[in-house]
């Protein structure tokens, strides 16, 4: 079987990193070359990675790996979050064993980073000094999910110490419960932590979502609908959010939900098919593909924007 070598997907990734830092539209600035002992296989190689720099040239890649890694023997397919120091070199890495993919990681502004993906059932996060975190995902009817179905936000200092790790698990949506009509899936519902954004001194994340999200202070659920306009099968439909994080990493307060339709609704597929955001002085940009109409709720000021189905025109829009 053909294997696609991790120490290639690293130099890519480390390259995308360099390119930014270097602020030169010229071409490549390439500092080193970094090879790591691992590999995986074709049928898993399409998958999400991530990569950041801090202000002091240090770069932090993601890695996925189902053969063993520099030691690290993975179930499924493991995770690893790797620092490169300011020359290229190898400064750490902290495996994620379990069905585990890094959506994003950004710097601390301390030299440790803070790190979100998704994960299935338990997954094992380990620090450079040895200490581990498991933590379990999402289930549905008493049993885990094959998909993963549940977030996960880490922080990690600058000399790869796990310094806390929490979990984002999504729920049914109730008013679907309460139907008796509703039966969700493998995979129906879950919650895909993909953005961390930092303003001030507060942390931020952007996630997709289907089911419901509960914060400390409120809680989200996404649009939903009536699969055949009788009353005896419904759906929950994909939404977006984004959250304000508290210091133990968990979903402090809901701050923007964009949803579609009430399970009241007839079928239809309105729905948030991908979405994107960031933030910069106290202003959140938050971007969507919807379909139908989407509305976009701010808790904090109680506004919702409705954006409605043209006339004319695709079926999709943004």
């Amino acid at each position: 079987m053909k294997k696609y070598l991790l120490s290639l997907m690293a130099m890519a990734t480390i390259g995308i990193a360099n390119a930014q830092y270097s602020s030169s539209v010229a071409g490549l600035e390439q500092t080193s070359e970094v090879a790591f002992s691992g590999s995986i296989s074709a049928e898993n190689y399409v998958r999400h990675h991530a990569a950041t720099f801090d202000a002091n040239g240090n770069a932090f890649v993601s890695a996925a790996f189902d053969s063993q890694m520099e030691g690290v023997e993975p179930i499924g397919v493991s995770a690893m979050v790797i620092k490169l120091n300011e020359n290229g070199g190898k400064a750490w890495m902290a495996p994620l064993v379990g069905a585990a993919t890094v959506k994003d990681i950004i710097s601390d502004g301390n030299g440790g980073a803070y790190v979100a993906g998704v994960f299935a059932d338990e997954v094992v996060f380990y620090g450079t000094d040895g200490e581990s975190i498991t933590t379990d995902g999402y289930q549905e009817g008493g049993a885990y999910t094959t998909s993963q179905a549940a977030s996960f936000i880490a922080h990690y200092d600058a000399e790869g110490k796990l310094l806390m790790l929490n979990r984002i698990v999504p729920e049914h949506d109730p008013n679907l419960d309460n139907t008796f009509m509703y039966f969700p899936f493998d995979g129906d519902i879950y919650c895909t932590v993909d953005k961390l954004m930092m303003d001030g001194d507060k942390l931020y994340a952007k996630f997709d979502y289907c089911g419901k999200v509960t914060a400390t202070e409120n809680s989200a659920t996404s649009g939903s609908m009536d699969m055949e306009g009788l009353g005896f099968y419904f759906q929950a439909m994909k939404a977006a959010g984004v959250a304000e994080l508290d210091q133990n990493l968990g979903f402090k307060k809901v701050i923007v939900n964009m949803y579609t339709n009430r399970f009241t609704e007839l079928y239809n597929l309105q729905q948030v098919y991908s979405s994107t955001a960031t933030m910069k002085d106290g202003h959140l940009y938050m971007g969507a593909i919807g379909n139908g109409d989407v509305n976009i709720a701010s808790f904090d000021g109680g506004i919702t924007l409705q954006h409605e189905m043209p006339e004319t025109g695709g079926f999709n829009f943004g």
